[in-house]
């Protein structure tokens, strides 16, 4: 927190909240994440940390109504209501960001609008080719014979007497 002043940018990278909270303590955690303006959230498989990236994203306020009606056996007494309320929600719940599709999440940047994001990422080239099964007959094994290792005795020459130095 204290090289942003100066133009410091890190990157932090975990995979639940645990994990800070049990190298770092409850309160360096806390610093931590909350020193992030940028978020890049992925599926989550921990409901702590979902619960903790959900309040990240913040809320949302919208407007609910509902409605309701009455009937009586006169005409008279009929009626219609609509009531609107505002409330806030979280703009994404805990349980989305437990159930979203690989390399799907959400980008939260200071000043900017929370966006769904999908990452198109390379496949990387293939490193070593795939498993070829052989056949055990074509496999042939050489081996050779190595001499029996050799030992040594180490000889130790007696240690003089210890002497008193009041002598």
């Amino acid at each position: 927190t204290r090289g942003r002043k100066h133009g410091g940018c890190s990157i932090i990278g975990f995979q639940d909240v645990a994990q800070l909270r049990e190298i770092y303590g409850a309160d360096a955690a806390q610093v931590l994440t909350s020193s992030c303006s940028t978020w890049l959230l992925l599926r989550q498989s921990d409901p702590q940390t979902a619960a903790l990236s959900s309040k990240a994203l913040g809320t949302i306020e919208v407007a609910e109504s509902s409605e309701s009606i009455t009937s009586t056996p006169s005409d008279w007494r009929d009626g219609y209501n609509v009531t609107k309320r505002r409330t806030t929600r979280p703009l994404v719940l805990d349980s989305e960001l437990m159930h979203l599709p690989d390399l799907t999440g959400y980008l939260r940047q200071l000043g900017l609008p929370v966006v769904r994001v999908t990452l198109d990422l390379p496949k990387p080239a293939p490193v070593v080719s795939a498993f070829v099964r052989r056949n055990a007959s074509d496999v042939k094994i050489q081996i050779e014979a190595s001499p029996p290792p050799t030992t040594t005795l180490a000889t130790t020459k007696p240690t003089p007497p210890i002497r008193d130095l009041a002598d």
